[in-house]
């Protein structure tokens, strides 16, 4: 399976890869150190909130359900914030393999981390996964 970058586009990825997934976030040079932020601070920043993702969106449910709409396909799954703050996801669809990303502040704007690499964070309010 390849992985994919979901907007975190990096939180759920099992299939396609960051760049298939940047394509619409912009990539984004990050001046270093880069300070992740906690537990606390992603989960008040990603709960009851969909995250734009190159190919569609991800919910995450408050309940630590996922639901994904990606290119076209409904996906669901689950994830946890772990104690350093990595949001770490399963997509049922994508297998079993666990698959992370981190966020940071960074210059007032949140950007998202998959491995490694820094995407704009775009979230909007709530569950609107059907206007993708």
């Amino acid at each position: 399976m390849k992985r994919i970058a979901l907007a975190y586009s990096g939180v759920i990825c099992t299939i396609v890869g960051l760049s298939a997934c940047a394509t619409q976030n912009i990539e984004t040079s990050v001046p270093a150190p880069v300070i992740y932020m906690d537990q606390a601070a992603v989960t008040a920043y990603v709960t009851d909130k969909t995250e734009e993702y190159s190919k569609g969106a991800g919910y995450y449910g408050d309940d630590g359900t996922i639901k994904i709409r990606w290119d076209g396909k409904d996906l669901s799954g689950t994830y946890v914030i772990k104690d350093d703050g990595n949001l770490c996801m399963v997509v049922t669809e994508w297998g079993e393999q666990e698959d992370c990303q981190q966020y940071a502040e960074v210059d007032d704007k949140v950007l998202r981390f998959y491995e490694g690499q820094p995407v704009d964070s775009v979230m909007k309010e709530g569950n609107v996964l059907e206007s993708y």
